[in-house]
């Protein structure tokens, strides 16, 4: 997976963080993550793929330290940039951790919070996903929190957007454990999607807490967004509207879940 991601780091703040659905869709992750701190004592963070390091900033910036992670080298020199220019070396650590090789992750530093934005976990299958949540409760202090924001199998927009161009067969692999082929640069990596339940039997370890959708429309419609007044009117409609109908959260283009450490007897 680190090819990819090497190949498009450069590239992934103009393509996602800048662009008009992956700016949108960040204010509501960081709007959750204002009210986790204002509602937890939250010192330390643990951030994973962590792409270009744009939340580890807003992080910092609350007064957080925090461990930032990712598997691309790329993605870890931009991040050091970013802390570098934001004047946060003392709060924020960037550090290389490949979650596929959990007995490489170190256990002897605890966190009140453990943190991964936009399909971060999505590169895990469900037995490497499962023992991710093992790790997460060995990581966690006691009473500590994980918030993920994850890519669900059944989005609607996606679901609408293949079913318009003939592609239900893509759409459908979305649903298999088997994982989804998905170009990166010009490299091909899987991607495995999970809904909020999926997560929760994953995780028994942890209690959910809530879950949310952070948008409807994928970020490779961004392109359409921005040029084409039809597909704009159309995302304005479903973000105004989406929020006030209160989806399901398996069927936004990504969504956030909130788990908590459950203490054992």
């Amino acid at each position: 997976m680190n090819r990819s991601f090497e190949e498009i780091a450069y590239l992934y703040d103009e393509e996602f963080s800048n662009s008009i659905i992956g700016g949108n869709q960040r204010k509501v992750v960081w709007e959750k993550l204002d009210k986790i701190f204002e509602t937890n004592d939250i010192q330390s963070v643990l951030e994973i793929n962590a792409g270009t390091g744009v939340d580890a900033i807003y992080i910092a910036n609350k007064g957080c330290k925090i461990k930032t992670t990712d598997v691309a080298h790329a993605m870890l020199d931009i991040i050091k940039d970013k802390v570098y220019k934001a004047s946060q070396e003392d709060r924020v650590r960037v550090e290389f951790l490949d979650l596929k090789k959990p007995d490489e992750i170190d256990f002897t530093e605890k966190y009140d919070l453990i943190f991964s934005n936009f399909g971060g976990l999505n590169c895990l299958n469900e037995e490497e996903l499962k023992s991710w949540f093992g790790s997460c409760e060995r990581l966690l202090n006691d009473d500590g929190l994980l918030l993920f924001v994850i890519m669900p199998k059944s989005t609607v927009v996606e679901f609408a957007y293949r079913r318009i161009k003939n592609e239900m067969k893509v759409y459908r692999q979305r649903f298999s454990a088997d994982g989804l082929d998905v170009k990166v640069g010009e490299n091909v990596f899987k991607t495995f999607y999970y809904n909020p339940l999926d997560v929760k039997e994953l995780a028994k370890q942890f209690t959910v807490k809530g879950t949310k959708i952070t948008g409807l429309f994928p970020s490779y419609l961004n392109d359409k967004v921005s040029k084409n007044r039809v597909y704009r009117l159309i995302y304005n409609l479903s973000e105004k509207f989406g929020k006030r109908l209160n989806l399901p959260a398996k069927y936004g283009d990504h969504f956030m879940i909130e788990l908590k450490k459950t203490k054992r007897l």
